[in-house]
């Protein structure tokens, strides 16, 4: 019997109100970077489709910025799909990921070349994330499970690398400027995120500034969801009345144009 791995289901729950703590050993909390953020909280009406944040500030003249939007950890249930006597696809048993962000955003300069190394640090990237979450799973390869867990989350947008994000102008002594345009997907859940700026030297994080984004459904979007929420069981008839109707009309429009071809 062979065993491709497939995840093919998620349930999560999310298990802290705050961005998870990514930590580089060795950085310090920056002082100097007077970074700013704008906008600092993002409302997501009934016409969302992502947006941008404007970040600026000042690094060491010798060093350069990276920078991660970090959502709050999460308790994944996956299911684990593979193939049975190399012909039967079904379900081999249930994967836990936890400690795992729901976001997890890195934004690089450059042209892309320092993708693979997060920017020179890879710990800042990918392989510091794969250290700290946790999978449990029967008979399986955790690190093949943490990869298509990663390409299921960049599929949704998740997760995603982003290079030529950060630009930087003429140095100012000791410092120069920096400006970062972060492309936020529209997929983006509500909640609270770390934007965590990372000053690297040499090939290692030497210091770290900490912002926190807010992002909030409002109008349409937040009726929807305080009534889910709150009146759950009225929630479940009006969608099902609603499916109906839009059933019907769909019957009605076709009928009317003599059926469809």
């Amino acid at each position: 019997m062979t065993r491709n791995i497939c995840i093919i289901a998620i349930v999560c729950a999310i298990v802290g109100p705050v961005g998870l703590g990514l930590t580089l050993g060795g950085a310090q909390a920056a002082t100097n970077m007077r970074v700013a953020m704008h906008p600092e909280k993002i409302q997501m009406g009934a016409g969302y489709d992502g947006a941008q944040v404007l970040l600026t500030g000042k690094v060491p003249a010798d060093a350069r910025a990276l920078v991660r939007v970090v959502g709050p950890a999460e308790h994944s249930r996956l299911k684990e799909k593979g193939r049975a006597l190399g012909v039967l696809w079904m379900n081999m048993g249930s994967v836990e990921i936890t400690d795992a962000p729901n976001v997890f955003l890195l934004y690089l300069p450059g042209k892309g070349e320092d993708i693979p190394g997060a920017g020179g640090v890879p710990e800042a990237g990918l392989q510091g994330l794969r250290k700290q979450v946790k999978i449990v799973a029967e008979d399986a390869d955790t690190d093949a499970l943490f990869d298509e867990f990663v390409k299921l989350k960049e599929k949704s947008g998740l997760y995603g690398t982003f290079a030529d994000a950060i630009q930087y102008g003429p140095a100012e002594g000791d410092l120069k400027p920096f400006k970062a345009t972060l492309a936020l997907p529209a997929s983006l859940p509500q909640g609270s995120y770390a934007v965590q700026v990372l000053v690297v030297a040499n090939g290692a994080v030497t210091a770290s500034d900490d912002l926190v984004l807010e992002a909030h459904e409002v109008g349409l979007p937040s009726w929807i969801s305080t009534f889910a929420f709150n009146h759950g069981t009225l929630y479940g008839i009006f969608a099902v009345v609603v499916a109906l109707i839009a059933g019907l009309l769909t019957g009605i429009i076709f009928r009317g144009e003599g059926g469809a071809h």
